[in-house]
C-alpha cells in the first residue's frame, strides 16, 4: 500500500485546542473534545492494524507471476519472456468479491479470517473518521471540516447503499495493492459509477490533511 498518513500531529493539535479552551468550555464541550481526541486515537490504531492486515494478505495472495514462472518450466514461450523480463511486477492488482465469499476457500483470498477483519477494520475506520467530523462541526472556533471521500464511503456506502443517492446495494468488498481496502469494490449494472471508493489510502490521507488543516488554523 502507498504512505497513508498518520494522525499523530492531529491527536496532539486537538490537545493544544482543548487545552486552550479547558476554562471556556462547558462540560459537554470538553467531552465532545475529548470524544473526539479518543476517537482520533483510535483511527490511528485502526491505521496502522488495516497496513498490517493488508501488507499480510498482499504477501500470501495468489499470484500469477509465481505461477507463470512455474508454468515456464515447460513453456518456451514463457522462458524467452522471462529472460527478457526477470522480474515483472503486480501494478495495483485487486481483489473484490461479494460478502458471502468470505466464507468459501478460494485461490485468490490467501486468509479468509484476516480478510473479514480487514473489512470489519475498514468498516469501523470510516464510522469513527464520520464521528469525527460530525464533532468537529459543533465545535466551537473551527473552520468546518471538509471531507467528501470520507463522508461517501460511510454514507452511501456503508450506512445507506439503499438510498436514492447511493443505490450500491451488492454488499462487497475488496483492496488493491496501491490503494488498500476498498468498500463497495464489485459492482454491477447501473451500480458501476455511484460514488467509486478510490482506497483506503487515499481517503485516510485526505482525512488527515483535513483534520490539520482545520485544528492547525485556529492554534497558530
Amino acid at each position: 500500500m502507498k504512505t497513508t498518513l498518520s494522525f499523530n500531529n492531529s491527536i496532539s493539535l486537538f490537545k493544544f485546542y482543548l487545552e486552550k479552551r479547558n476554562t471556556t468550555f462547558t462540560a459537554a464541550l470538553k467531552n465532545l473534545a475529548q470524544e473526539a481526541i479518543y476517537k482520533t486515537v483510535d483511527l490511528e490504531e485502526l491505521r496502522i492494524k488495516i497496513i498490517e492486515l493488508h501488507t499480510d494478505l498482499e504477501n500470501n495472495a495468489y499470484n500469477p507471476i509465481s505461477e507463470l514462472k512455474k508454468a515456464a518450466a515447460s513453456d518456451p514461450v514463457l522462458v524467452e519472456y522471462f529472460e527478457k523480463n526477470p522480474n515483472p511486477q503486480k501494478i495495483n492488482s485487486t481483489v473484490a468479491y461479494s460478502i458471502s465469499a468470505e466464507q468459501k476457500p478460494s485461490p485468490f483470498i490467501s486468509d479468509n479470517k484476516k480478510l473479514s477483519e480487514l473489512r470489519r477494520s475498514t468498516i469501523d475506520y470510516y464510522q469513527l473518521a464520520h464521528r469525527v467530523i460530525k464533532i468537529l462541526e459543533i465545535l466551537p472556533e473551527l473552520d468546518k471540516i471538509k471531507c467528501k471521500p470520507i463522508t461517501a464511503v460511510r454514507n452511501h456506502l456503508i450506512q445507506h447503499p439503499e438510498g436514492r443517492a447511493s443505490l450500491v446495494t451488492l454488499d462487497s468488498f475488496g483492496y488493491s495493492t496501491e490503494e488498500g481496502p476498498i468498500v463497495k469494490a464489485l459492482r454491477e449494472g447501473s451500480e458501476i459509477g455511484a460514488h467509486p471508493d478510490k482506497g483506503f489510502s487515499s481517503n485516510n490521507n485526505s482525512m488527515v490533511n483535513s483534520l490539520e488543516k482545520v485544528l492547525s488554523k485556529k492554534n497558530i
